[in-house]
């Protein structure tokens, strides 16, 4: 009675959330996000109360698989609802009663720019933006910690300064904390602003993190990071336009809601700190191998606060190989659990007040989702080869009812909260298959306690071939394969186990699972990056033609040596001539390489000005073209990140292809 009961309470649930939704549409998001948080809440106290009251064996060895399984899910049950409640966070508006006068007498920053082995044409690229940047009182420094004599050189012919380390202690912290002094004794300035020798900064970056210092104990600014590059999610599924990176949900959904509470984190690049707290708390902490995590709780130790903005302030790259991509995620996973054991861990006796504490407890506990989706993939092979058991199931109607409420409602939430732009399930099956090089990384981990490692992140590499990560498909496809035997296990016995008829939920299972495993496997397989040129944000440009006339057209993609244009008439030919003008940037002269009319199905009707696709090669000195493209691109902001329509786009391509 009690389950037919809760089940029926579920449905009831989810029947008013839908309501709810279509209701809230109509008014502001604030009565979606409170609506959605009441909901995931009451569903998941309702699931949980189930499972601890009716599915639990008695507490013994025996059934210390069981009772394991069930104290992980009640860790992924309250992260899911703290998670909601912090998405439910993002619309309440805060009073601003305080601002610095950056007008009148703007404060002294340094750029501190950290790079190790980073390809020299990608630091260059940097310094150009941040070359760029609107503010009159900023000094660069770039933070080798290769020690490279050509990095030397490359700051020398650009007039920035230049920090060289050779020992590399305490890694990136140590650069840091290396610069902080060398810097001190010449100019001492009141901000630090961070950046990693990949991000290409927007020239008003300086100026709108200090807009967002609204109290005098803020210490910190964290803008949000955007890449300009596919991640390799979105490049080894060919799915670039139709979804966003995959830390989109934390930078636009989570870290704002942190940020209503004045329990925001540092992320690293691109943020803005006050020199004289990193003072305070002794410069970047070196216990862990994610500084700004422990910078971020060594702070709130000084009772400072840690601002965050959505603003698009600057542009960095996301890995672009599987492998790399795991070894980043690894970093973080190891760093955080560091920081578990430190003395500024959740547990211990500090100054954090019960906020920050769950915070970071909630960020545990992200990491920990990993072995517990490692447990998920064996549960029913357990069951079903060695009548191993997860859960009592007196009525597997019950679950059947209570998983898909679930799914359904988180799912639903997170796609409209990302209007479209997140896949939830497609993100889900890709950390499923990277759970275990994860794990492996916990382990290690754990089994190190203070020993630190730091391992970087190597970007801007060049994959000509596909590439297959067997070191992460293999054992997903051994699992796949265990799952097979197990089927045929619970085929040709059929038996009764101590809980009851466990087998058909199990295969119901195995299947889900299956399936999440096959889609994962397919972004095992790294695929070949060719050269990209950056969309842009209204396109529009003038062409200056040989015969002083000018000709409207619009940017398909430009780089720093090549532009693809669109015109609508045919008045160029190969080897001609142009200059294309880039507006506040100055203009660029190109000759044109080739010329091509656009094929009536690809035309789009309403542009007549996409008749015909040229591609220009830009001349001029590489610096020049460095300066006018990335701050015609970058430093203005005009860079095309992802937007909805995209995603729509390719539905509504993908049905069309469907149809025939």
């Amino acid at each position: 009675m009690t389950s037919l009961l809760s089940s029926s309470f579920i449905i009831i649930l989810f029947l008013l959330f839908i309501l709810s939704l279509i209701i809230s549409t109509s008014f502001e998001s604030f009565y979606l996000d409170i609506t959605t948080f009441v909901f995931i809440f009451s569903i998941n106290l309702t699931y949980w109360m189930w499972r601890t009251t009716e599915t639990l064996p008695e507490l013994s060895l025996l059934f210390a698989w069981a009772w394991i399984f069930y104290l992980f899910e009640t860790l992924m049950i309250l992260n899911s609802v703290f998670t909601s409640f912090l998405i439910s966070m993002n619309n309440i508006k805060k009073d601003k009663n305080y601002a610095l006068n950056v007008k009148e007498c703007p404060p002294s920053i340094d750029i501190f720019i950290t790079t190790y082995n980073e390809p020299e044409n990608i630091l260059e690229k940097t310094i150009v933006c941040t070359q760029n940047i609107h503010y009159s009182n900023f000094n660069i420094w770039v933070l080798d910690d290769g020690n490279r004599p050509s990095i030397q050189t490359l700051c020398t012919r650009y007039k920035v300064n230049y920090i060289g380390r050779e020992d590399r202690s305490h890694f990136k912290a140590g650069n840091l904390n290396n610069a902080l002094n060398h810097s001190s004794s010449r100019t001492n300035a009141d901000f630090i602003l961070v950046l990693d020798a990949d991000f290409l900064c927007h020239r008003d970056i300086l100026t709108t993190l200090l807009n967002c210092i609204d109290k005098e104990n803020i210490a910190l600014v964290q803008a949000a990071q955007y890449f300009y590059n596919n991640d390799p999610m979105q490049h080894n599924f060919l799915a670039s336009q139709a979804i966003v990176d995959d830390q989109r949900i934390f930078f636009e959904a989570i870290l704002p809601g942190l940020d209503k509470l004045d329990t925001a984190l540092c992320c690293g690049c691109p943020s803005l700190i006050q020199r004289k707290a990193l003072a305070e708390v002794g410069g970047f902490p070196t216990n862990t191998v994610t500084e700004d995590i422990s910078l971020t709780y060594a702070l709130f130790e000084k009772k400072y606060i840690v601002r965050y903005t959505k603003e698009i302030v600057a542009y960095g790259m996301s890995p672009e190989t599987l492998k790399e991509y795991i070894k980043q995620r690894s970093r973080w996973c190891i760093g955080t659990l560091q920081q578990f054991f430190s003395k500024n861990s959740c547990f211990a006796f500090n100054k954090q007040n019960l906020l920050q504490r769950i915070e970071f407890l909630s960020c545990v506990i992200h990491w920990l989702s990993y072995p517990f989706r490692i447990m998920c993939l064996i549960a029913p092979i357990l069951t079903l080869l060695f009548s191993i058991t997860t859960l009592k199931l007196i009525n597997e109607q019950n679950y059947l009812i209570y998983i898909p409420v679930i799914i359904i409602s988180n799912v639903m939430y997170l796609s409209l909260k990302h209007k479209g732009k997140m896949l939830v399930l497609l993100s889900d099956a890709i950390n499923f298959v990277i759970s275990m090089p994860l794990v492996w990384s916990i382990i290690q981990s754990l089994s190190r306690r203070g020993k630190t490692t730091f391992s970087v992140t190597n970007k801007d590499i060049k994959v000509k071939d596909s590439i297959v990560n067997y070191h992460v498909a293999l054992p997903s496809i051994f699992i796949i394969i265990l799952y097979l035997l197990s089927m045929l296990n619970s085929h040709f016995y059929n038996y009764q186990l101590s809980f009851g008829d466990y087998t058909h939920f199990a295969l119901i299972w195995i299947s889900i699972n299956t399936i999440l495993l096959i889609v994962g496997i397919f972004m095992t397989v790294d695929l070949p990056r060719i050269y990209h040129k950056w969309s842009i944000i209204s396109p529009e440009i003038t062409i200056k033609l040989k015969n002083g006339q000018s000709q409207q057209g619009k940017i398909d993609g430009i780089s720093i040596n090549e532009c693809d244009l669109f015109i609508e008439k045919k008045t160029l030919n190969k080897n001609d001539p142009i200059e294309l003008d880039l507006l506040e940037y100055g203009y660029v002269q190109g000759l044109v390489e080739n010329i091509t009319q656009v094929p009536l199905n690809k035309k789009e009707t309403q542009d007549p000005i996409k008749a015909y696709k040229i591609t220009v090669k830009l001349l001029g000195s590489q610096h020049y073209l460095l300066r006018t493209v990335l701050g015609y691109v970058f430093s203005a902001g005009r860079i095309s990140l992802m937007t909805h329509n995209d995603y729509r786009h390719l539905l509504k391509r993908l049905l069309k292809r469907l149809s025939i």
